[in-house]
């Protein structure tokens, strides 16, 4: 708890001049989206997997997990897509999905 309440107060006040650059949330994340969107093979790929943690959002989107024994990815399903697919996702469906790393 020491150590935690010394790291907050180190974060409390300003940056250090000198040492590791420190950086926002936003930072980061517009880092990733750029590196993941510079890969071809990630723009359109099939992904294997199981439909897990399904949430629908009030817009009508949808929202799940798509997983297998060793990861799990993220997902969404816009509401004009979903209306174009034969099923409704649930958990534990088998799927096949066409998309893009986002």
């Amino acid at each position: 708890m020491a150590a935690l309440a010394s790291l907050i107060s180190c974060l409390a006040g300003p940056a250090p001049a000198l040492g590791p650059r420190i950086r926002t949330v936003a930072e980061v994340t517009r880092e990733i989206k750029d590196r993941l969107r510079a890969v071809p093979a990630l723009r359109d790929l099939w992904v294997e997997g199981e439909v897990g943690q399904v949430s629908m959002s009030a817009a009508g989107h949808c929202y799940f997990t798509l997983k297998d024994d060793r990861a799990q990815l993220r997902a969404v399903i816009f509401r004009d897509e979903r209306r174009a697919i034969p099923f409704e996702p649930r958990t534990g469906l088998r799927i096949v999905a066409h998309g893009r790393v986002d």
